[in-house]
């Protein structure tokens, strides 16, 4: 019995299986208890975090979302590790425990083939995979660092606290490079998992804004679907302005333009589409608006006391 349970725990750890499903320019080797998947001029770190103990020793920052990531020191850069965790419902049970690795792997060649694909996403380093029980396991994701980076979140709230270096007049070109990024993330046919203004980075600093599309865990290879991804998107939009009502509604028709500009059946299409959705929309405002009134939420956050940066390229 122990020697079967062995075996179905080493399906995870066959480094040959996992070597046929790696990007091109990235190797995998086991280090300990973890198998370790890097580009080859990162090897050394990546080795290094998989050492028990060590990101925690590293970790000089967190960044906002699930887990709270940590920004590390590495050889004089900075690395941001990123804990994968369940969402919905369910998270509180199944917490940071996986059925095999494909969700983890399927996100590194997804950022690649999106890198490739001319759309700005983080630059993975490598990812860190550890078996725990037969067919379960737990991982981390190592991205490059982006400083002075904000998620358009972030941007929207620091905009409307008064700061002066995101005042109200720099939104519509950071909404219209999302829109652009956003496009050539469906060009190079990735869907998004979960496409919302969290999950859109940008360094509002720069002329034009940079824009880089982040979190593709989930995300998956297709066409069909990417009106879908933008209804997700645009339900993001209204969620926000329960928090902050003085956000423009025309913030997603901005979008909109600039994701397909020589498109205007596309938009009217996509426009149309959210109208006859309009009472399944209105039904789950009512219950963000529940939400906010009994414990708040993540859009509800204030930004003080959070850093700024994260994933980059």
């Amino acid at each position: 019995m122990p020697d079967r349970a062995a075996g179905r725990k080493n399906r995870i750890m066959d480094i040959r299986r996992i070597k046929a499903r790696i990007p091109e320019g990235f190797q995998v080797r086991s280090s300990g208890k973890k198998i370790c998947i890097f580009r080859e001029f990162r090897e050394k770190a990546i080795l290094a975090l998989a050492e028990e103990g060590e990101i925690a020793r590293r970790t000089v920052d967190r960044l906002r979302g699930r887990g709270r990531p940590s920004v590390i020191e590495s050889d004089g850069e900075k690395l941001v590790v990123r804990h994968y965790y369940h969402g919905g419902i369910f998270r509180k049970l199944t917490g940071d425990f996986f059925f095999r690795a494909g969700r983890f792997l399927n996100e590194l060649a997804l950022l690649e083939s999106a890198r490739r694909g001319g759309t700005a996403v983080p630059r993975a380093a490598g990812l860190l995979i550890e078996p725990a029980f037969p067919f379960l396991c737990r991982a981390d994701l190592v991205t490059v660092y982006l400083p002075e980076s904000l998620d358009l979140l972030s941007c929207y709230q620091k905009t409307f606290a008064g700061d002066r270096v995101l005042p109200p007049e720099k939104i519509p070109a950071i909404i219209a490079a999302a829109g652009r990024q956003t496009a050539l993330l469906h060009r190079a046919g990735i869907l998004h998992g979960d496409l919302q203004v969290k999950n859109i980075l940008v360094r509002p600093d720069c002329r034009p804004p940079e824009v880089m599309i982040i979190d593709l865990d989930r995300g998956r290879r297709g066409r069909a679907g990417r009106e879908q991804n933008l209804r997700r998107l645009y339900r993001s939009f209204l969620k926000l302005r329960l928090s902050l009502p003085a956000v423009s509604r025309y913030d997603p028709i901005r979008f909109l333009r600039a994701y397909a500009p020589q498109d205007r059946d596309f938009r009217r299409r996509m426009m149309a589409g959210v109208q006859r959705r309009r009472w399944l929309t209105f039904a789950r405002l009512l219950k963000w608006k529940l939400s906010f009134c009994l414990r708040g939420g993540y859009y509800a956050r204030s930004m003080e006391g959070e850093k700024r940066g994260a994933v980059g390229n």
